[in-house]
């Protein structure tokens, strides 16, 4: 099973919507979504889609960036918008980030007193917890679908809280880099090899950032260069990396537009070079044969979507 992190953003709260019929099909994917922002319409309808389909998925009740990172009643607004919109979803489960931004006894209360007592609670180790006890406690009165570890040191920290407990590894295999210019010079990186040997090293799913990376940034300014991250499937070693498809006039901010399809232009020549095909290359080619420009928010999610596409079609063969 794959479970790919993402945060609660427009873009990517779109691909969800847009590819829930797939992922409802496909049976091998279930999203963990993190808002980074205040709750809207967008993520009511994407998770409304998804429950429509049939697509498990976990809400994180507890942010660890964004705006809602910032307020201490982050979860209890959270938890009060989750039962005004998805009480009763079969699919969802609360993801709950164990670290700094964790109070279980809050949590718990908070849980129970807006009807979600019995939903299932999936645990993401993402710092050491101090208060071992306590953690334990609300672990043994929760339905704990799972833990997300970075590896297997995380589970020695608490040992019988994970004591036969089903866990997902979680990667952050996107190389992120500071500026647009600096992938210039790295066409093309490794991104994972986890689905591979995930169920040999004894977990039952594996769960990364997918061409985000796990560094959370807010919108910037126009880019002195355009670059399309695209997942692809290496048929010779079986490994999934991401090349990064640059513009070439790259002096200033000016063109955007001009730049997109100077990127889009060869993402489409080496998609039909190695027989690349799912919906988000097919929408590259419409824009890259009708010379238009989507705006670099569309870019991101049929990046997003691609990724998706690739990791459901590997998990199927």
């Amino acid at each position: 099973m794959y479970f790919p992190f993402l945060r609660g953003k427009q873009f990517e709260l779109l691909a969800l919507k847009e590819l829930a019929p797939p992922l409802g099909d496909a049976k091998s994917v279930h999203p963990i979504v993190e808002p980074v922002r205040e709750p809207a319409g967008g993520l009511a309808r994407s998770l409304g889609e998804l429950e429509s389909r049939g697509v498990p998925y976990t809400l994180v009740l507890n942010p660890s960036v964004g705006d809602l990172a910032k307020r201490p009643t982050a979860t209890l607004e959270l938890v009060t918008w989750a039962a005004a919109h998805v009480l009763g979803y079969r699919g969802l489960d609360f993801g709950l980030i164990v670290g700094s931004y964790f109070n279980p006894t809050e949590t718990t209360r908070f849980l129970s007193e807006a009807g979600f007592a019995g939903t299932g609670v999936t645990l993401i180790h993402d710092d050491y917890f101090g208060d071992k006890p306590q953690l334990i406690e609300f672990a043994s009165k929760t339905r704990i679908e799972r833990h997300l570890v970075a590896d297997k040191s995380d589970t020695r920290r608490y040992g019988d809280l994970f004591r036969g407990q089903p866990l997902v590894v979680v990667s952050d295999g996107f190389q992120s880099k500071e500026t647009n210019v600096q992938y210039l010079d790295n066409p093309v990186t490794f991104f994972s090899d986890k689905h591979l040997y995930y169920k040999d090293d004894g977990y039952v799913g594996f769960s990364d950032f997918l061409t985000i990376g796990r560094k959370y940034a807010e919108g910037g300014s126009l880019p002195r260069a355009v670059i399309i991250h695209w997942t692809y499937l290496n048929p010779d070693d079986q490994m999934l990396y991401v090349r990064h498809f640059a513009s070439d006039t790259n002096e200033d901010t000016s063109d955007t537009a001009g730049k997109f399809l100077e990127a889009a232009t060869k993402l489409v020549a080496f998609a039909a070079a190695n027989r690349l095909e799912n919906p988000a290359v097919s929408a590259m080619n419409v824009y890259v044969e009708g010379q238009t420009f989507p705006g670099l928010g569309t870019i991101k999610k049929l990046s997003i979507e691609n990724h998706l596409y690739v990791l459901m079609a590997l998990l199927a063969a």
